[in-house]
């Protein structure tokens, strides 16, 4: 059944809905951002944080596809049908293909697929804490959040090695005008002249900018490389935050 149903049926399934590249946007942090719309059909609604399967080519027959967290609003797909996703080039896909992508070219999708997403995961408020490309998840929460108009308080802790290392970084900042969002940035190789904080994320960076009371019943959700992930749940549960709390998700295949 297996064999049967990737290589045949799941693709037979995405040609009934296939998607056009309206952009393919250079960001920082050797990543791209494809902004896609549907193409004979309606779209796909999905929860901000989600992920789908993508496949580059004429055709969606081929073991060539890749999980990648969307980038946009969940909120917004459901209005317009278009989706982002930003890919950071870490690979023979990410480097070589998807740069050369152009307007207009075809894209296969298989989603939404995870439960990485604020609609399962309800607090008070929430602190994210992003490393690298594990922005893009934690973007597209916060965008839906900012689309629906949800005032909660939400903490965003991104972290980089330097500045330009920081994948979305103006469109982060610019949600800040439109919901209850503090964005702390912090790099391990600051420039000479740089606002923000310096070194790795630390139980006392954490609490410079945290309320002194209610932060552990709010929310944590963590995407980034591994060691920072680990560390990141190291720190928190040595500020006392519950483990049910705390919610990663992990850019490895299993």
């Amino acid at each position: 059944l297996l064999f049967f149903y990737f290589p045949i049926a799941r693709p037979l399934r995405s040609l009934r809905r296939p998607w056009r590249v309206v952009e393919n946007r250079a960001e920082l942090g050797r990543s791209r951002t494809l902004r896609l719309a549907p193409d004979g059909h309606g779209g796909c609604g999905f929860e901000g944080g989600q992920f789908a399967w993508v496949h580059l080519g004429r055709w969606p027959f081929s073991y060539a596809q890749h999980p990648i967290s969307f980038s946009s609003s969940g909120e917004l797909a459901a209005e317009t049908g278009e989706v982002a996703f930003t890919i950071k080039a870490l690979g023979d896909w990410s480097n070589g293909r998807v740069p050369a992508v152009e307007a207009g070219d075809r894209v296969w999708l298989d989603g939404p697929h995870g439960v990485f997403t604020i609609d399962r995961l309800q607090g008070p408020g929430y602190v994210f804490i992003a490393g690298g490309v594990g922005i893009t998840p934690i973007h597209s929460m916060l965008a839906t959040m900012a689309d629906r108009g949800d005032l909660r308080p939400a903490y965003l802790f991104f972290g980089g090695q330097d500045a330009d290392s920081l994948t979305l970084r103006e469109e982060v900042l610019a949600l800040r005008n439109r919901m209850n969002l503090e964005v702390i940035m912090t790099l391990t190789e600051p420039p000479p002249i740089w606002p923000g904080e310096t070194g790795r994320i630390t139980p006392q960076m954490l609490l410079r900018y945290l309320p002194e009371k209610g932060f552990r019943r709010w929310i944590y959700i963590i995407c980034g490389p591994n060691p920072m992930i680990d560390a990141m749940e190291s720190v928190l549960a040595s500020m006392g935050v519950p483990p049910e709390q705390v919610h990663a998700e992990r850019f490895n295949m299993v």
